[in-house]
């Protein structure tokens, strides 16, 4: 057998690497056959739900998993369920494809009542489980999958520069010591310093627009607001220094400024982002043929090095898409949303949703709208916090995290405090994930193959 394998020309800076593997067979009469495949690196973006450790808790018949749910299991501790035969609302893996509940240690199961251990056992008990039943569930070792700890490369990206082959550490030169917001002369953003506040908004032509708010060093007490709005050609970054008493500074080193560029979607923070919310804009679609011709999608990333002293992201209020997803039918039949939605990843440490939103009032229902990587956890502020109404998390993305967290007390499927969690897998990521959002590595996936009559070489 003859194998070739032959690297993309984008591979160098792109997230995802793409190969094409050609094989030849020859059969001992001298026929052969030559096929000639497409493979690219599987992202992290496939999954509703992506755990390494996810022992802390227990899943009630009240979680719903619309994609992909894989634990690794990590300290050996299984996943918890807690199910019911006839469960109100349908089975908690809704997601009929292979690996819907996928890990590497074989789950603990709970019918009915905390603490009452009874795994399914016949293919209906199953089906209450999973949509697609047993043959949906994959418990091996083998599923382990490796989360990546830090995100230099995306740091190089944003700054403008090509990462090395071989990423040791952040780069060592041409990082901005000036508080807040610069862009690269090919389109990364890059702000140093917390964030205390980042808003999220669609501007009247469509545009997205960021309004971010640090605190340099220097005047001491100073604010610097700064309105970043990108849209397919360009990105223009305005600044406004105001004083303690929010008098407007002169700032020189502020200068408002228009980049002709077009964005790559990325926006790396060295600090904590304290509080996030808003709304993420449309794609641009052509109004005669009704096709994209400008996905508006964005990764907001903090700087995840150094373990449990990585950056966070606080989520405040909402944070949503502008077309937003209609319950009410399945997402393959949401055609709006599908065609006219943006896309939003977020990469941090942890991911806090807080209790209350920067006025100081309880928001009942907050939803997150994107796709959530975290090398620490994704959790309530206090999940212990009575909150008025009928709290709820709403997701519409995914979620992958190095340790599960918590975000209501329950009592027998019952919310006591915190929150109740809905997740929504947003189906388009599997094919579009959000700009260099994290890979899983040596996994790949055939995107496709053809039988050739001859090799390249």
């Amino acid at each position: 057998m003859t194998i070739g394998i032959y690297s993309d020309n984008a591979n160098p800076d792109a997230t995802q690497k793409r190969y094409m593997i050609e094989s030849k067979a020859t059969m001992p009469s001298g026929a052969s056959t030559i096929v000639r495949a497409y493979a690219q690196q599987v992202s992290f973006g496939k999954y509703a739900f992506f755990a390494d450790i996810d022992s802390g808790g227990y899943w009630d018949w009240n979680n719903h998993f619309e994609g992909p749910f894989h634990s690794n299991c990590s300290n050996s501790l299984p996943s918890t369920f807690l199910w019911k035969a006839a469960p109100p609302d349908g089975p908690i893996f809704q997601y009929e494809g292979p690996g819907a509940l996928e890990t590497t240690v074989t789950p603990k199961w709970w019918k009915n009542t905390t603490g009452a251990v009874s795994a399914p056992q016949t293919d209906a008990e199953w089906k209450a489980v999973a949509k697609g039943g047993l043959a949906s569930v994959s418990i091996s070792s083998s599923n382990f999958i490796p989360l990546p700890t830090t995100n230099y490369s995306q740091m190089y990206v944003a700054l403008g520069q090509t990462p090395p082959t071989a990423i040791t550490g952040p780069p060592s030169s041409g990082v901005p010591t000036l508080f807040g917001v610069t862009v690269s002369n090919d389109g990364g953003i890059f702000i140093h310093g917390d964030c205390e506040s980042m808003i999220l908004a669609q501007d009247g032509v469509g545009s997205q627009k960021f309004t971010i708010v640090t605190n340099p060093s220097s005047p001491s007490g100073s604010k610097l607001t700064q309105t970043v709005t990108a849209n397919a050609n360009s990105i223009t970054v305005q600044s406004v220094l105001t004083n303690s008493s929010n008098g407007v500074i002169s700032a020189a080193a502020y200068p408002n400024k228009t980049y002709d560029s077009s964005p790559k979607g990325l926006l790396y923070c060295d600090g904590n982002i304290s509080s996030l919310s808003g709304t993420v804009a449309d794609n641009t679609v052509d109004s005669t043929t009704g096709a994209i011709t400008y996905r508006n999608q964005w990764s907001i990333f903090t700087d995840t090095a150094n373990g449990n002293n990585g950056k966070d992201v606080t989520i405040t209020d909402s944070l949503t898409y502008t077309t937003k997803r209609d319950f009410t039918k399945p997402q393959a039949q949401d055609a709006d949303f599908n065609l006219r939605a943006g896309t939003l990843g977020i990469v941090a440490n942890d991911v806090i949703v807080s209790t209350k939103t920067p006025s100081g009032t309880y928001r009942s229902e907050i939803d997150a709208h994107a796709d959530i990587f975290c090398t620490g956890t994704y959790k309530a502020e206090n999940s212990g916090a009575v909150i008025p109404g009928t709290p709820k998390m709403t997701n519409v993305g995914g979620v992958i995290v190095k340790t599960s967290g918590i975000f209501a007390i329950g009592n027998n499927g019952a919310v006591v405090s915190g929150r109740s969690e809905s997740y929504h897998y947003d189906q388009r990521l599997a094919d579009h994930p959000p700009p260099y959002f994290p890979t899983t590595g040596n996994h790949y996936a055939v995107t496709s193959y053809q039988i050739v009559k001859s090799m390249l070489q």
